[in-house]
């Protein structure tokens, strides 16, 4: 494992790296927790490149605000700009997981793929609509079709997963259920 810090975005990043293959940054959830995420990326580090970080104003960060999602996002992209990542696999935990598919929305180009993990889902957004039945689908197709999109939290209490690219050497289900 590779330990090291980064400037990125105004900010000192901790950073670890582990693994080879696809890159995936996992992104732990809070807002306000340092990482916890290294037994995840120890599981799957055979297969895949990892790498984690504390987000700025979390342990071995340096406290530089603003903390808002916006900058969140930012600091993500800027973290795979200083790593020369063209595109990568986005895994996030709970806020973590809210984080990703923000990512994903706003930088479709370098995302491979989102793995959304407990997450709060979407909510009080203007896309939900008891008569539309809206799906996680209806989400994904607003994506370029080489990203895949596990969820295991609710939205209107499914438990999807949509997959347009399998992750190499992992197997997932599809299904949809809808209340």
């Amino acid at each position: 494992m590779k330990e090291h810090f980064l400037q990125v975005n105004g900010a000192t990043l901790w950073v670890a790296e582990q693994g080879n293959g696809w890159s995936v940054v996992l992104v732990s959830g809070g807002p306000g927790c340092c990482d916890y995420l290294e037994p995840v990326a120890s599981l799957i580090d055979n297969v895949v490149h990892t790498i984690r970080f504390d987000s700025r104003g979390c342990g071995r960060s340096s406290v530089t605000p603003p903390y808002d999602l916006q900058t969140a996002i930012a600091d993500l992209d800027g973290l795979r700009k200083r790593l020369e990542l063209e595109r990568w696999v986005v895994l996030g935990h709970s806020w973590g997981a809210d984080v990703a598919l923000a990512y994903a929305l706003a930088h479709p180009d370098c995302t491979r793929s989102v793995i959304y993990l407990c997450g709060r889902g979407l909510q009080n957004d203007q896309l939900l609509s008891v008569d539309r039945k809206l799906l996680w689908s209806d989400i994904i197709l607003n994506l370029d079709t080489s990203h895949c999109i596990l969820l295991t939290g609710h939205l209107m209490k499914p438990s999807c997963v949509e997959l347009s690219t399998p992750i190499p050497k992992l197997s997932l289900s599809i299904h949809h259920t809808i209340p």
